[in-house]
């Protein structure tokens, strides 16, 4: 028989492989959504994206959608 931590851990791990499967759709659709035709402003975008903190509020959406 599982532990009851066991099970827990078990279960955030599967949490959190949906959530990574989501997170990577997120990092698509703003790669996405950055590009321009203009390369220097898709270096600008691509700087302040990748500058974190951007993707808190996603994985927090997702999280709640989720739960």
């Amino acid at each position: 028989m599982k532990s009851a931590s066991k099970t827990w851990v078990a279960e955030s791990h599967a949490a959190g492989d949906l959530l990574a499967a989501d997170m990577a759709a997120v990092e698509t659709a703003i790669q996405e959504a950055i590009r321009s035709r203009e390369p220097r402003l898709t270096e600008i975008a691509s700087y302040l994206i990748g500058a974190g903190g951007k993707r808190v509020r996603p994985l927090v959406a997702m999280s709640v959608f989720r739960a």
